[in-house]
Parts: structure tokens; C-alpha cells; sequence
């Protein structure tokens, strides 16, 4: 085996692994590049003691269901330039890098998978990435649970994000995404964080059982929340600083270790 290269090399045409697992130890375990190039997996494993789990690049599609990517030495699932792949209800566990990485203006969706025990970042959107994720279960993470930066535009419905040992939510870089129902709870950290010209609009979401505040709006950011929930904070609950602004419509505050809302100059 070329360590040098992935195990699974796609470049082109359409490639069908059914009950099949890739163990590798390699710079990739399965690589999909191209237009027209696509990998279609279910009920599989992937595992990689020295590299890359699965990475859709340039264009490249696939469909992952019931697929358990574990054991990850980098980044579990990478997604980037313009790929448009969709992974359903499939697994990403004991990654030593990111969970799922996406950048350089990738697409895809994520529905019904569970992202637990990350050493890094669970979700990382940069870069323009516009991926959708539903009905994802974030949960055991060592640092952020969600972070968008670089003028991501990703759209998250009916995610749980949960004991993460860092920040819960992330944005920085102009990040402007959709977050609609989900939670974000027992942080290690702020529920979410907004910095460097954010925005996003969020709806119907809980922040709940933080280690520091729920909501905090820095760097001349400017959300919008709405019908949304915060409980159980550390210290306040909604926190506006360093001229950023913000629009926070029916937003119902309780039990808060300091003050209901703070703004700051």
C-alpha cells in the first residue's frame, strides 16, 4: 500500500461498495475527484490509522447511507470544491482531527448522522461552503461543536449539539447561516458565539446548561434570532459588545447565572 495515496482512488465514473469496509493507513481512505466522479456506499467502515477519511473534492458527488467512518487519525469527511455528495444516517466517530471539514464553496447534505467523540472541531463550514445538515447529533467533543467561518452559508435543521467541551456554535469571517429547532446544550464554553461581521438567522433553537454565557454577539456582528430559548447559563444570557448589533424577536430567558441580557460598548 502507497501511503502517499488514498486507498480508494476515484477520478472518474461511478464506483459501488456494498457491506464493505476500507481500513487503510494511508493519506486518504477513499478520495472522490471530479465531475462525474461519485462513490456510492452503504452499510459500510471506513478506518484510517494515518491519514484522511473520506474526502469529495472538485466537483465529485456520492451517496454514503448506514456508513460508520471511525477511527480516523485527520479529518473524518472532507468536503470541498463545489462537491455535492449526501451522507445519510451514517456515523463519524474517534477522529483525531475535524469530523466533518467542508471549504472552497462545497455543497452536500448530512441527514440523520451522529458526529461523537472528536478530538478537534466536530463541524467545521469554511470558506463559502453552503452544505445543508439535518437531523444531525453532535455530541462528545473535545473542542467547538459547530464552527462557520469565511463566509460560510451552511443551513442547519433539527441538529443537537451537546457536551462539547469548548463553544457550542462558532461564527466568525462573515459567516451568514440558517440554524432552524436546533439545541445546543452543556457546553464547555458559549452556547453560540458570533464574531468578525456575522450574521445568520436563527429560529425556534434552545441554548441551555452553558459553561459561560448562551448568546454572545462581538465584532460588529448583526443576527437575527428568533423564537428562541436560552436557559441555565453560566453567566448572561445574551451578551452585545464591541458595536456589533443584532434583531431578537420573542427570545424567552431563564435561570441565568448573571444578568437576562448585557450590552456592552
Amino acid at each position: 500500500q502507497d501511503r502517499a495515496a488514498a486507498v480508494t482512488d476515484v477520478t472518474g465514473g461511478s464506483l459501488t461498495l456494498e457491506e464493505c469496509e476500507v481500513i487503510a493507513s494511508a493519506r486518504a481512505a477513499i478520495e472522490v475527484r471530479g465531475a462525474g466522479a461519485a462513490v456510492l456506499m452503504h452499510d459500510g467502515r471506513v478506518r484510517n490509522s494515518a491519514g484522511l477519511g473520506v474526502v469529495i473534492a472538485d466537483g465529485a458527488s456520492g451517496t454514503f447511507e448506514r456508513t460508520v467512518i471511525e477511527h480516523v487519525s485527520e479529518d473524518g469527511v472532507t468536503i470541498s470544491s463545489g462537491a455535492d455528495p449526501a451522507f445519510r444516517d451514517c456515523r463519524i466517530s474517534d477522529v483525531e482531527g475535524i469530523g466533518l471539514a467542508t471549504a472552497a464553496g462545497a455543497r452536500g447534505v448530512l441527514q440523520g448522522c451522529e458526529i461523537t467523540r472528536i478530538a478537534g472541531t466536530a463541524v467545521a463550514f469554511r470558506e463559502r461552503s453552503s452544505t445543508r445538515l439535518t437531523s444531525a447529533r453532535i455530541h462528545e467533543i473535545r473542542d467547538v461543536g459547530v464552527l462557520m467561518e469565511s463566509e460560510a452559508r451552511p443551513v442547519l435543521e433539527d441538529c443537537e449539539i451537546r457536551d462539547t467541551g469548548s463553544h457550542g456554535m462558532v461564527l466568525t469571517g462573515e459567516a451568514d447561516p440558517v440554524v432552524r429547532r436546533c439545541s445546543v446544550t452543556r457546553t464547555g464554553g458559549e452556547g453560540i458565539s458570533l464574531a468578525g461581521r456575522s450574521r445568520g438567522s436563527f429560529s425556534d433553537c434552545m441554548v441551555a446548561d452553558t459553561g459561560a454565557a448562551g448568546v454572545v454577539v462581538g465584532e460588529a456582528s448583526d443576527p437575527m434570532f428568533s423564537k428562541c430559548r436560552v436557559r441555565g447559563t453560566a453567566t448572561a444570557a445574551l451578551i452585545v459588545t464591541d458595536a456589533a448589533a443584532g434583531t431578537f424577536e420573542r427570545i424567552d430567558v431563564r435561570g441565568t447565572g448573571q444578568h437576562g441580557i448585557e450590552i456592552r460598548s
